[in-house]
Protein backbone atom coordinates (compact mmCIF):
# COMPACT_ATOMS: atom_id res chain seq x y z
CA UNK A 1 0.00 0.00 0.00
CA UNK A 2 1.46 3.35 -1.01
CA UNK A 3 1.74 6.11 1.53
CA UNK A 4 1.77 9.91 1.35
CA UNK A 5 4.60 11.09 3.61
CA UNK A 6 3.26 12.70 6.77
CA UNK A 7 -0.44 11.90 6.21
CA UNK A 8 -2.23 8.84 7.56
CA UNK A 9 -5.67 7.97 8.91
CA UNK A 10 -6.09 5.51 11.79
CA UNK A 11 -8.95 4.22 13.92
CA UNK A 12 -9.02 3.29 17.58
CA UNK A 13 -11.34 0.43 18.46
CA UNK A 14 -13.55 0.26 21.52
CA UNK A 15 -12.46 -1.68 24.58
CA UNK A 16 -10.00 -1.33 27.44
CA UNK A 17 -6.98 -1.97 25.25
CA UNK A 18 -8.23 0.27 22.46
CA UNK A 19 -6.37 -1.41 19.59
CA UNK A 20 -5.39 0.91 16.74
CA UNK A 21 -5.77 -0.05 13.07
CA UNK A 22 -4.77 1.44 9.72
CA UNK A 23 -7.55 2.97 7.62
CA UNK A 24 -6.01 5.05 4.83
CA UNK A 25 -2.41 5.47 3.74
CA UNK A 26 -2.87 6.20 0.02
CA UNK A 27 -2.82 9.62 -1.62
CA UNK A 28 -6.21 9.32 -3.28
CA UNK A 29 -8.07 8.45 -0.10
CA UNK A 30 -6.36 11.12 1.97
CA UNK A 31 -7.50 13.85 -0.41
CA UNK A 32 -11.07 13.44 0.86
CA UNK A 33 -10.00 14.38 4.38
CA UNK A 34 -9.04 17.98 3.76
CA UNK A 35 -11.22 19.09 6.70
CA UNK A 36 -8.45 17.79 8.95
CA UNK A 37 -6.54 21.05 9.13
CA UNK A 38 -5.35 23.20 12.01
CA UNK A 39 -8.35 24.87 13.64
CA UNK A 40 -8.57 28.53 14.56
CA UNK A 41 -7.03 28.63 18.02
CA UNK A 42 -7.24 32.38 18.59
CA UNK A 43 -9.97 31.76 21.15
CA UNK A 44 -8.22 28.97 23.05
CA UNK A 45 -8.67 29.26 26.81
CA UNK A 46 -6.73 27.60 29.64
CA UNK A 47 -8.34 24.49 31.06
CA UNK A 48 -8.34 26.04 34.53
CA UNK A 49 -10.31 29.10 33.38
CA UNK A 50 -13.31 27.83 35.30
CA UNK A 51 -15.90 28.22 32.54
CA UNK A 52 -17.40 26.27 29.68
CA UNK A 53 -16.24 26.87 26.13
CA UNK A 54 -18.34 28.81 23.64
CA UNK A 55 -18.99 27.57 20.08
CA UNK A 56 -15.75 28.97 18.63
CA UNK A 57 -13.50 28.26 21.62
CA UNK A 58 -11.12 25.48 22.58
CA UNK A 59 -9.66 24.34 25.88
CA UNK A 60 -5.86 24.22 25.89
CA UNK A 61 -3.86 21.77 28.00
CA UNK A 62 -0.11 22.31 28.23
CA UNK A 63 1.70 18.96 28.25
CA UNK A 64 5.06 20.31 29.35
CA UNK A 65 5.77 17.23 31.48
CA UNK A 66 7.46 14.67 29.23
CA UNK A 67 6.07 11.63 31.07
CA UNK A 68 2.52 12.96 30.92
CA UNK A 69 2.86 13.82 27.24
CA UNK A 70 4.21 10.37 26.52
CA UNK A 71 1.30 8.71 28.33
CA UNK A 72 -1.40 10.76 26.60
CA UNK A 73 -0.01 11.34 23.10
CA UNK A 74 2.91 8.92 22.80
CA UNK A 75 0.92 5.80 21.84
CA UNK A 76 -0.75 7.59 18.91
CA UNK A 77 2.52 9.05 17.62
CA UNK A 78 4.37 5.78 18.01
CA UNK A 79 1.78 3.89 15.97
CA UNK A 80 1.65 6.62 13.33
CA UNK A 81 5.41 6.51 12.87
CA UNK A 82 5.68 2.71 12.83
CA UNK A 83 2.77 1.03 11.02
CA UNK A 84 4.53 -2.19 10.03
CA UNK A 85 2.85 -4.41 12.62
CA UNK A 86 -0.47 -2.56 12.68
CA UNK A 87 -3.43 -4.44 11.15
CA UNK A 88 -5.49 -2.97 8.34
CA UNK A 89 -9.16 -2.19 8.81
CA UNK A 90 -11.59 -5.03 8.04
CA UNK A 91 -15.34 -5.11 7.52
CA UNK A 92 -15.76 -6.46 11.06
CA UNK A 93 -14.09 -3.37 12.51
CA UNK A 94 -16.55 -0.75 11.30
CA UNK A 95 -19.11 -1.28 14.05
CA UNK A 96 -16.42 -1.22 16.72
CA UNK A 97 -14.63 2.04 15.93
CA UNK A 98 -14.48 4.53 18.79
CA UNK A 99 -12.29 7.26 17.30
CA UNK A 100 -10.68 8.26 14.03
CA UNK A 101 -7.37 10.05 14.25
CA UNK A 102 -5.48 11.70 11.44
CA UNK A 103 -1.71 12.11 11.46
CA UNK A 104 -0.11 14.95 9.53
CA UNK A 105 3.54 15.96 9.94
CA UNK A 106 3.69 15.22 13.66
CA UNK A 107 0.25 16.71 14.40
CA UNK A 108 -2.82 14.73 15.40
CA UNK A 109 -6.52 15.36 14.73
CA UNK A 110 -9.14 13.31 16.60
CA UNK A 111 -12.82 12.69 15.77
CA UNK A 112 -15.02 10.74 18.18
CA UNK A 113 -17.53 8.37 16.59
CA UNK A 114 -21.09 8.36 17.94
CA UNK A 115 -23.98 5.95 17.21
CA UNK A 116 -25.41 8.49 14.75
CA UNK A 117 -22.35 7.96 12.53
CA UNK A 118 -23.33 4.37 11.71
CA UNK A 119 -25.33 4.13 8.49
CA UNK A 120 -27.54 1.07 8.01
CA UNK A 121 -28.20 -0.67 4.69
CA UNK A 122 -30.95 1.20 2.86
CA UNK A 123 -33.24 0.63 -0.11
CA UNK A 124 -34.39 3.54 -2.29
CA UNK A 125 -36.96 3.81 -5.05
CA UNK A 126 -36.27 6.28 -7.85
CA UNK A 127 -38.37 7.29 -10.82
CA UNK A 128 -36.44 7.13 -14.09
CA UNK A 129 -38.64 7.81 -17.10
CA UNK A 130 -41.95 6.01 -16.79
CA UNK A 131 -40.75 3.15 -14.57
CA UNK A 132 -39.53 3.26 -10.95
CA UNK A 133 -36.24 1.59 -10.13
CA UNK A 134 -35.02 0.06 -6.90
CA UNK A 135 -31.52 0.77 -5.64
CA UNK A 136 -29.91 -0.75 -2.58
CA UNK A 137 -27.07 1.02 -0.85
CA UNK A 138 -24.78 -0.71 1.58
CA UNK A 139 -24.38 0.80 5.04
CA UNK A 140 -21.15 2.35 6.24
CA UNK A 141 -19.60 4.67 8.75
CA UNK A 142 -19.65 8.44 8.45
CA UNK A 143 -16.57 10.44 9.38
CA UNK A 144 -18.06 13.70 10.66
CA UNK A 145 -16.39 16.85 9.37
CA UNK A 146 -15.54 17.73 12.94
CA UNK A 147 -12.34 17.86 15.00
CA UNK A 148 -12.92 16.98 18.64
CA UNK A 149 -9.28 17.26 19.71
CA UNK A 150 -6.07 18.54 18.19
CA UNK A 151 -2.42 18.02 19.18
CA UNK A 152 -0.09 20.63 17.69
CA UNK A 153 2.99 18.42 17.53
CA UNK A 154 4.66 20.27 20.42
CA UNK A 155 3.26 20.47 23.96
CA UNK A 156 -0.29 21.72 23.40
CA UNK A 157 -3.47 19.65 23.32
CA UNK A 158 -6.75 21.34 22.38
CA UNK A 159 -10.30 20.09 22.74
CA UNK A 160 -13.82 21.45 23.10
CA UNK A 161 -15.73 19.08 25.33
CA UNK A 162 -14.22 16.98 28.12
CA UNK A 163 -16.98 14.37 28.10
CA UNK A 164 -16.33 13.72 24.39
CA UNK A 165 -12.57 13.20 24.57
CA UNK A 166 -11.95 11.86 28.07
CA UNK A 167 -11.78 8.26 26.80
CA UNK A 168 -9.25 9.18 24.13
CA UNK A 169 -6.46 10.49 26.38
CA UNK A 170 -5.21 8.57 29.38
CA UNK A 171 -4.81 10.89 32.37
CA UNK A 172 -6.78 13.85 31.01
CA UNK A 173 -8.97 13.71 34.12
CA UNK A 174 -5.94 14.82 36.16
CA UNK A 175 -6.12 18.18 34.37
CA UNK A 176 -9.88 18.54 34.44
CA UNK A 177 -11.12 17.60 37.86
CA UNK A 178 -14.85 17.88 38.44
CA UNK A 179 -15.68 17.60 42.13
CA UNK A 180 -17.52 14.40 43.03
CA UNK A 181 -20.83 14.50 44.90
CA UNK A 182 -19.01 13.72 48.15
CA UNK A 183 -16.45 16.47 47.50
CA UNK A 184 -19.25 18.94 46.74
CA UNK A 185 -21.00 18.10 50.01
CA UNK A 186 -17.76 18.37 51.95
CA UNK A 187 -16.89 21.72 50.37
CA UNK A 188 -20.34 23.21 51.03
CA UNK A 189 -20.34 21.91 54.59
CA UNK A 190 -18.73 25.14 55.70
CA UNK A 191 -20.19 27.46 58.30
CA UNK A 192 -20.07 30.43 55.94
CA UNK A 193 -22.64 28.76 53.63
CA UNK A 194 -26.38 28.38 54.10
CA UNK A 195 -27.18 25.59 51.65
CA UNK A 196 -30.87 24.98 50.99
CA UNK A 197 -32.27 21.47 50.65
CA UNK A 198 -32.42 19.87 47.24
CA UNK A 199 -29.64 21.93 45.64
CA UNK A 200 -28.01 20.10 42.72
CA UNK A 201 -24.85 21.68 41.34
CA UNK A 202 -24.27 21.93 37.61
CA UNK A 203 -21.06 21.20 35.73
CA UNK A 204 -19.62 24.72 36.07
CA UNK A 205 -19.71 25.06 39.88
CA UNK A 206 -18.66 21.42 40.27
CA UNK A 207 -15.53 22.13 38.21
CA UNK A 208 -14.79 25.31 40.14
CA UNK A 209 -15.02 23.40 43.40
CA UNK A 210 -12.71 20.76 41.97
CA UNK A 211 -10.13 23.42 41.08
CA UNK A 212 -10.42 25.08 44.51
CA UNK A 213 -9.88 21.72 46.21
CA UNK A 214 -6.86 21.02 44.03
CA UNK A 215 -5.35 24.50 44.48
CA UNK A 216 -6.92 26.31 47.48
CA UNK A 217 -6.06 30.04 47.33
CA UNK A 218 -6.55 30.43 51.08
CA UNK A 219 -8.01 28.62 54.09
CA UNK A 220 -11.78 28.63 53.59
CA UNK A 221 -12.32 27.59 57.20
CA UNK A 222 -10.51 30.65 58.55
CA UNK A 223 -12.92 33.07 60.27
CA UNK A 224 -10.85 36.04 59.07
CA UNK A 225 -11.27 34.86 55.48
CA UNK A 226 -15.03 34.62 56.04
CA UNK A 227 -15.08 38.23 57.21
CA UNK A 228 -13.03 39.34 54.22
CA UNK A 229 -15.38 37.57 51.79
CA UNK A 230 -18.42 39.20 53.42
CA UNK A 231 -16.87 42.66 53.08
CA UNK A 232 -15.91 41.83 49.50
CA UNK A 233 -19.51 40.79 48.70
CA UNK A 234 -20.95 44.00 50.20
CA UNK A 235 -19.19 46.00 47.49
CA UNK A 236 -21.14 44.11 44.82
CA UNK A 237 -24.73 44.12 46.11
CA UNK A 238 -26.12 43.89 42.56
CA UNK A 239 -24.08 40.78 41.67
CA UNK A 240 -26.88 38.42 42.69
CA UNK A 241 -25.04 36.99 45.70
CA UNK A 242 -27.46 36.39 48.57
CA UNK A 243 -26.56 36.72 52.23
CA UNK A 244 -28.61 35.93 55.30
CA UNK A 245 -27.42 36.26 58.91
CA UNK A 246 -23.85 36.61 57.71
CA UNK A 247 -23.94 33.46 55.58
CA UNK A 248 -23.93 33.02 51.82
CA UNK A 249 -27.26 31.53 50.74
CA UNK A 250 -27.03 28.77 48.16
CA UNK A 251 -30.49 27.82 46.92
CA UNK A 252 -29.51 26.89 43.37
CA UNK A 253 -26.58 25.97 41.16
CA UNK A 254 -26.46 29.60 39.97
CA UNK A 255 -26.14 30.83 43.56
CA UNK A 256 -23.22 28.46 44.07
CA UNK A 257 -21.56 29.67 40.87
CA UNK A 258 -21.77 33.31 41.99
CA UNK A 259 -20.31 32.55 45.43
CA UNK A 260 -17.51 30.55 43.83
CA UNK A 261 -16.76 33.53 41.59
CA UNK A 262 -16.52 35.64 44.72
CA UNK A 263 -14.09 33.15 46.29
CA UNK A 264 -12.14 33.21 43.03
CA UNK A 265 -11.99 37.04 43.29
CA UNK A 266 -13.69 37.52 39.94
CA UNK A 267 -15.59 40.67 40.88
CA UNK A 268 -13.67 43.87 40.30
CA UNK A 269 -13.92 47.63 39.67
CA UNK A 270 -12.39 49.09 36.53
CA UNK A 271 -9.72 51.70 37.38
CA UNK A 272 -10.70 54.29 34.74
CA UNK A 273 -14.49 54.12 34.43
CA UNK A 274 -15.14 52.80 37.96
CA UNK A 275 -17.52 50.15 36.63
CA UNK A 276 -18.27 47.04 38.66
CA UNK A 277 -17.72 43.89 36.61
CA UNK A 278 -17.58 40.12 36.84
CA UNK A 279 -14.82 38.19 35.07
CA UNK A 280 -15.84 34.89 33.45
CA UNK A 281 -12.24 33.93 32.74
CA UNK A 282 -9.09 34.57 34.75
CA UNK A 283 -5.41 33.87 34.29
CA UNK A 284 -2.38 34.97 36.25
CA UNK A 285 -0.09 37.58 34.77
CA UNK A 286 3.45 36.25 34.96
Amino acid sequence: MSSEPGKKLFAKLRGKRGKCIKVLMDVQGIEGLDFYREPNLDNAIPLDSGRLTEVDEWYRVVLDDELTREAMIGPYLEKANSTGDMPDITSENYTNIETFYFYKDGKLFFTKITPACYLADKTFIFKFGSHPEIERRQGGLEIPHRIDAYYDGDINLYFKDYSTVRGIFSGLEDFFHEASKDEQVEFLNNEMFNVQQGVVLGVRPARKIGMLLANPPFNLHDIKVHDQLREYAKKYVNSGIKMENGKFVIASSKDADLVLNLIGERFYITPLTNEKREAHEVSKIK
